[in-house]
């Protein structure tokens, strides 16, 4: 699931899915919601943007959890 690869990244980074969120111009839950459905590719974007990887770099993460 996207949330999982995304909260993982952020853990990393030290920065909390709310500030993730905040910081891609996001709304409040925004990312939390991927773990019910699939986001719109401009919204992976903005993730990516922040967390300093592509759109690639998070599918292919996702990818590897199957």
């Amino acid at each position: 699931m996207i949330y999982d690869v995304v909260k993982r990244l952020c853990d990393e980074q030290g920065i909390s899915i709310a500030e993730c969120e905040k910081r891609a111009g996001l709304g409040n839950g925004v990312i939390s919601g991927w773990k019910k459905g699939n986001p719109r590719l401009d919204k992976i974007r903005a993730v990516a943007g922040v967390l300093n990887t592509t759109v690639d770099a998070l599918l292919e993460d996702l990818c590897e959890e199957d």
